[in-house]
């Protein structure tokens, strides 16, 4: 049901509610600690349906709601070994609440989760060490667009990549100058595409 449903949205030129019942990316997502945790122990207790019949998938969402059946949930998808009893879990959990009163927000990304766990629990293995970075964003005449132009120095190994890019906006300029420095070291990297990123809002005390 769920690839029809992408399918008739495809056609129609249409971006897919993740809202929308049985199909959406979000119609099997459960975020509350006591929540994730029922729904651990029986899916039964808040799926009407198991999400697989229709094509769908069970998410497991973190957030400042979160208690350590959640972390619980989220270390087994990434294939971590977790017990919620352990000490790392009361701590990650501490860290998680904290970031996300600071405004991060990890809900939509689970991927900067995963990196947050494995680093807490010393399961981290970088791929690379950030040197430095600037970017600039300069308008050169009256009639023309911005410029936004981004410098990244990494190390892979004993390698240090110094690589300059131009890009619309900041973000693309970095997400350029990036890419060129390490593409080279990991090719996979040219499948990997930047689909959205949010900027937040700060208070005028910390702009």
């Amino acid at each position: 049901l769920r690839e029809e449903s992408h399918f008739v949205a495809e056609i129609a030129n249409l971006v897919p509610d993740k809202h929308e019942p049985y199909v959406g990316d979000s119609a099997f997502a459960h975020k509350g600690g006591v929540h994730i945790d029922a729904v651990r122990k029986n899916p039964m207790t808040y799926e009407h349906v198991r999400p697989e019949t229709v094509g769908n998938r069970q998410r497991m969402l973190i957030s400042d709601y979160s208690g350590k059946s959640s972390l619980a949930a989220k270390a087994e998808e990434f294939h971590i070994k977790l017990p919620k009893k352990d000490p790392k879990a009361q701590e990650l959990l501490a860290t998680l609440k904290d970031l996300e009163n600071q405004g991060y927000q990890f809900e939509g990304a689970e991927g900067s989760f995963e990196l947050l766990m494995r680093r807490m629990l010393g399961k981290h293995k970088p791929s690379f060490e950030l040197l430095g970075f600037r970017v600039i964003v300069e308008k050169r005449r009256a009639d023309e667009n911005p410029i936004s132009e981004a410098t990244v120095m990494v190390k892979v190994g004993s390698t240090v990549e110094h690589t300059v890019a131009v890009g619309t906006g900041p973000v693309n300029a970095l997400d350029h100058a990036i890419r060129k420095a390490l593409e080279k070291f990991y090719p996979q990297l040219r499948e990997v595409k930047l689909l959205d990123y949010k900027v937040r809002v700060l208070a005028a005390n910390k702009g």
